[in-house]
């Protein structure tokens, strides 16, 4: 489950860029990927919203039963789990964030009891629907952050 940046429509752009002396796409769009990494993570770690700001669903009681102290929407303590998996890929042309995680996109988009098979049996979703609670993709904060890191990136090679 990914949120990927492309700089589909820039190639003429991007043409001339690469011709200047310091432009490397491939590092400015790592470095973009940074910037959406690190907010994913907050998003996932403190902020519990999707992207656009609005509230995560709480966990419903008979899961909520189930956690710790420790435990906190989509992170639980003591194993690898969501938020140490959110990372970036980058190449000359897109920038990827995402999860390799098995449920990294039910987590985004939700999903109904018995999505995965047989709910009596152990299945992944026991306790009933799972509401989403989007983290990957821009909020405006992003967006803003990367234009700037652009505007900012480009006006120095420019220079």
């Amino acid at each position: 489950m990914a949120v990927t940046l492309t700089t589909e429509g820039m190639e003429a752009a991007l043409d001339g860029l690469q011709r200047l002396a310091g432009f490397d796409a491939a590092q400015i769009l790592d470095e973009v990927g940074a910037i959406v990494e690190d907010s994913t993570k907050v998003r996932v770690a403190d902020e519990k919203t999707a992207p656009d700001g609005t509230p995560w669903a709480d966990w419903s009681a008979g899961y909520a039963a189930t956690r710790r102290a420790q435990h906190s929407l989509l992170v639980a303590s003591g194993n690898p789990g969501l938020l140490e998996s959110i990372q970036r890929y980058a190449t000359p042309t897109e920038v990827e964030v995402g999860s390799n995680m098995v449920y990294a996109a039910v987590h985004q988009f939700g999903a109904a009891q018995g999505a995965f098979g047989n709910t009596s049996r152990g299945s992944p979703i026991p306790f009933g629907d799972i509401p989403a609670r989007p983290y990957l993709g821009l909020s405006d904060d992003d967006r803003q952050e990367i234009e700037t890191f652009v505007s900012d990136r480009l006006g120095g090679l420019l220079q």
